[in-house]
């Protein structure tokens, strides 16, 4: 059953950490797309091994505060490293779950602007960071459910566009990328179709002038070199596509079979021109793929 709501402690934990939540083998398998290339899994199990302790990791900053970025005041997170500066976004408890952008300065977490800049509460948000210029997309609660990207111009978050510009689910995190200046969200509407937006002028227009897919659950979106890349679970024919979008239309590169509802929260990332895929399946944990 899809609801609206955030996702279950256990699963978020597993999300941020990258531990297995669960084992086995016979993950569904890959199959090609158009392009002919398939997806290969990372690891000769079937999902990220956990297992281990904290051996080897350290934390960054405040170590008078245990290494947290906000102690007891935050509602998830998540990190953006740009020129190998990190930064964290939160839901921040003492400002009544407004966001707040912290960066690590000298050893110190520091707000970037105004804590709790937002004018409303968020639901589901996320952080980009475009050189030294911080970007988040955010889905507020009094809109009801509506998407806002702001950025941080080097005094004051400002708007990119107009405010709530889009009508969302309510469920699922947008997927927030900048390329050569011009921002780019992933999301899912109100009927649950994908689309993937950019910034044109002050306006945000549709990539393909339509929604990327009719009926989606989940989706991620990465930029390598101009090239948009997005993956989403498509529940008309029960597979993950990942497609990218060529200039004028958008072009599938693969696709894997999935158990409806049974995956969650994809992310893509590059790193050295390869293409890493990351999400939680209820029945086999943390899978990672490649391309």
């Amino acid at each position: 059953m899809r609801m609206n709501a955030r996702l279950p402690a256990p699963l978020a934990l597993c999300l941020l950490s990258i531990a297995a939540c669960g084992g086995g083998s016979s993950i569904p398998g890959a199959v090609g797309g158009s392009s002919g290339q398939q997806g290969q899994l990372v690891g000769a199990d079937a999902a990220v091994s956990g297992g281990g302790d904290a051996s080897g990791w350290t934390t960054l900053g405040n170590s008078d505060a245990g290494g947290a970025v906000a102690p007891n005041a935050a509602y998830y997170g998540r990190l953006a490293v740009s020129g190998g500066v990190p930064y964290a976004i939160y839901s921040d408890y003492s400002k009544s779950e407004k966001l707040t952008v912290m960066k690590l300065t000298s050893g110190k977490w520091t707000p970037v602007g105004s804590a709790g800049f937002t004018t409303e509460s968020t639901y589901y948000y996320t952080l980009y960071v475009d050189g030294t210029t911080p970007y988040v997309a955010f889905i507020g609660y009094s809109s009801p459910y509506a998407l806002t990207v702001m950025k941080y111009n080097g005094s004051a978050w400002v708007l990119v566009g107009n405010a709530a510009f889009a009508s969302t689910s309510g469920y699922g995190t947008p997927t927030l990328a900048v390329s050569n200046g011009i921002p780019y969200v992933a999301f899912l509407d109100t009927s649950s179709y994908l689309h993937v937006m950019s910034l044109s002028g002050s306006a945000w227009v549709d990539l393909g002038g339509a929604p990327v897919s009719t009926y989606a659950y989940y989706c991620t979106m990465t930029i390598s070199n101009g090239t948009v890349y997005v993956a989403y679970n498509d529940e008309n024919k029960s597979v993950m596509n990942l497609v990218t979008w060529s200039g004028t239309a958008w072009t599938l590169v693969a696709q894997w079979t999935y158990m409806i509802e049974g995956d969650w929260d994809p992310v893509l990332t590059f790193n050295n021109g390869t293409l890493f895929l990351i999400y939680y399946n209820y029945t086999y944990g943390v899978i990672v793929w490649k391309l």
